[in-house]
Parts: C-alpha cells; structure tokens; sequence
C-alpha cells in the first residue's frame, strides 16, 4: 500500500483528483523558454486533496508537525525554489512526505530538483511513529509536463509525468 507515496517520491506526482474542468493550456510559445523565468502564473501555493503546507513540516528545525489529510501542495516561488509535500491515509497508517529545492521551466516542462527532503510514518493503531531523511536516491530531478487551465471559476495546475498520470492543484490562498 505505500507503493503511492514511493510513487510520489521516484516520480514527484501523485495521480489523483482529476475532474471534468475546462482545459485550457497555455500554449507553448507563451510559456516562458528560459531555464531561469518563472511564469508569475505559476508563482503561489497549489493544492489538491486536503492537504495543505501549514503545520506540515518545519524544514529549519527537521521537525514534522501535525500532519493530516491526504493530497499534496506545491509552493512556487519566483525565485525558482519550490516546497513540496504530500500525504494518504491507508487504512491505519499515514505516510507523508516534503521535500523542497529548486525548480526550472523550460517549455512546457518544469524540472524539480530537489535539495532536501524528510518522509513520516504514522500507525494510529499503534501509536508509533517514523521519521526519515530522504535517500538521494529518492532525491532525483523529476521533469514533469504542466498546463494551466481554467474553469469559470479559477485556474489550476495541472502536472503530468512521464506515464501520463495527471495531478490537478487548485490555488491555495494560504
């Protein structure tokens, strides 16, 4: 059952939450082709599922805090660095899983590679609990395909890996 978060981690995508939303993708001309623009586009927080960066994890201090729920955020800074997390429920254990690093977009593409990264295991049966530090095997560069697209009501981001599998992000206010 953790074959979704190793997913996660080898693949950097977590498929799930697709709808039937109006795709509208930016076309690749108007993406920026420079490995070193960020689209103010993409610049924010992106969520799916109801998970989100708060009470996550504290990359300063290596700690972990309350995480719950299930889903994943994206944190995209113009900078070009990046904050990642993801989580699920299976039964009666969390997984979760943050890393954080920088990003790059060329084309329709962007490039996470990461710096860091921390994984969390929690049996509620139990109570036990697991804290790890990210293998730099599980630390590769994943190249994703992305588009925005909009709905009547918001935009969302939308990343693809190299089986096809889709991820919908909404934007996250904070």
């Amino acid at each position: 059952m953790r074959k979704s978060i190793v997913a996660l981690v080898s693949a950097g995508l977590l498929a799930a939450f697709m709808g039937s939303e109006k795709q509208l993708a930016i076309a690749k001309e108007g993406v920026a082709t420079s490995k070193a623009a960020v689209p103010a586009a993409l610049v924010g927080q992106w969520q799916s599922g109801s998970l989100a960066a708060a009470n996550f994890y504290n990359s300063s201090t290596q700690q972990w805090s309350e995480p719950n729920g299930r889903g994943m955020f994206l944190i995209l800074q113009a900078n070009g660095e990046y904050r990642f997390g993801a989580g699920e429920e299976i039964t009666t254990t969390d997984y979760y899983f943050y890393q954080e690093g920088t990003f790059s977009i060329n084309g329709a593409e962007i490039v996470l590679s990461p710096k860091m990264g921390s994984q969390f295991e929690r049996d509620v049966c139990v109570h036990e609990e697991d804290q790890r530090a990210s293998t730099q095997n599980e630390l590769r560069a994943a190249t994703l395909k992305f588009q925005l697209v909009s709905n009547q009501a918001e935009s969302h981001l939308v990343l693809i890996n190299e089986h096809g599998e889709r991820v919908m992000l909404r934007p996250n206010a904070k």
